[in-house]
């Protein structure tokens, strides 16, 4: 879902404007947009604190207090020093660390030496470019966190109301989302609309799938992606994923999914604690326990819930532990037990088990619920790499 800036063709209005933007290789007064000229600023980090709210807030003036949290994500590529695609995203977490969907900043995370990162937001009242660096992501969830150059972004409170919560989105529950679809020059753009399904969806674009998704009617367009999905306190509930288009064959309307917040909720500080040492390799990464699996949705030749064991890392933690044709079922501390009200985390598809291991830490043990090929259930305790 990240709009294509090399396909569109701009407005008349807009071309001097989006030149000016763009072919910064050219234009001397863009220098603040290359990645050697940035912005001259004090980066460090001025007490900047979450944007807060009462139940007497406005949603216009909800809506301009998080304005300050936007971002609008632009990909480059180096070669060129040229503006390749573009995509949403908002700040979670104070000195400036950014969500956003994997598939937006795809590019630099498979081809770092070929592309690279820069946002814009409003600084000292205006839209300012500053460079950013890709922190974290997860392909299988689809979430990243990048990191801008420049600290002091108000930033929004985010909130679990969906993976594992006691206070779970209801059917007609009012959301609303914020974000840059389409084209740079429509940062900050504000829909509305109701959560549409209390279920789970699955869906696809682009080859992959999309799982455990949030079904919701507020419009979102390319250039959405990453854009931040609200509930009406302002809680920061997921990012905008990807709508179904109507083909020649098919009209769909309505049709918008969300990505839940719930693995940054748990990993953000972890996430800016190791990246605080300035030191790349101890950049944060989902802790492992060694295996490539898939799940009845990804496969016709399994049918049952859980993650289906393909290989096993002959290094890994799981090693003589977890053998091929395995299934999990469910992952838990070690003290937890099935019918114990936390610490057990039930494993239907492959996102339930990637959403319950991001509660954990690299050196946690942890419990397996794990039932072969002949259907025997057994218990694997394994130390998360």
């Amino acid at each position: 879902m990240i709009f294509n800036m090399k396909n569109y063709r701009y407005l008349v209005c807009l071309v001097l404007t989006l030149t000016i933007l763009f072919n910064i290789v050219s234009q001397a007064d863009a220098s603040y947009l290359s990645p050697n000229n940035s912005q001259t600023f004090d980066n460090t980090i001025t007490n900047v604190q979450a944007i807060e709210l009462t139940s007497e807030t406005t949603r216009s003036a909800m809506v301009e207090e998080y304005l300050e949290a936007v971002a609008t994500i632009i990909i480059y590529e180096n070669e060129t020093d040229t503006a390749v695609s573009m995509g949403s995203g908002v700040a979670v977490y104070s000195g400036g660390y950014i969500a956003t969907n994997w598939h937006v900043i795809s590019n630099v995370d498979l081809y770092p030496t070929d592309y690279y990162i820069k946002i814009e937001v409003i600084y000292n009242g205006e839209l300012t470019i500053f460079n950013a660096d890709l922190l974290w992501s997860s392909d299988i969830v689809d979430l990243a966190v990048i990191r801008s150059e420049y600290h002091n972004i108000p930033y929004v409170t985010m909130e679990d109301r969906w993976i594992n919560s006691d206070n779970r989105l209801r059917i007609a529950e009012e959301i609303w989302t914020l974000g840059t679809p389409y084209d740079m020059s429509l940062f900050g753009t504000y829909s509305e609309g109701y959560i549409s399904s209390n279920l789970e969806r699955l869906s696809s674009s682009d080859g992959r799938l999309y799982e455990s998704m949030i079904q919701h009617s507020s419009a979102i367009s390319n250039g959405s992606s990453g854009s931040g999905l609200f509930d009406a306190n302002g809680s920061l509930l997921g990012l905008n994923t990807l709508g179904v288009p109507s083909t020649s064959t098919t009209s769909a309307n309505d049709l918008y999914f969300s990505t839940p917040i719930y693995p940054i909720i748990n990993i953000i500080d972890d996430i800016a604690s190791l990246e605080e040492d300035n030191d790349p390799e101890t950049n944060y990464s989902f802790p492992k326990i060694g295996v490539n699996g898939y799940d009845r949705n990804m496969s016709n030749t399994f049918s049952d819930s859980g993650l289906y064991t393909m290989s096993v890392n002959s290094s890994g933690p799981s090693s003589g532990l977890l053998f091929e044709g395995d299934v999990l079922t469910g992952i838990s501390t070690p003290t937890a037990t099935e019918t114990s009200t936390g610490g057990y985390y039930e494993v239907d598809i492959r996102n339930d088990f990637f959403y319950a291991i991001s509660n954990f830490n690299k050196g946690d043990s942890v419990k397996l619920y794990v039932k072969n090929s002949v259907g025997l259930n057994r218990v694997v305790e394994v130390v998360l790499g």
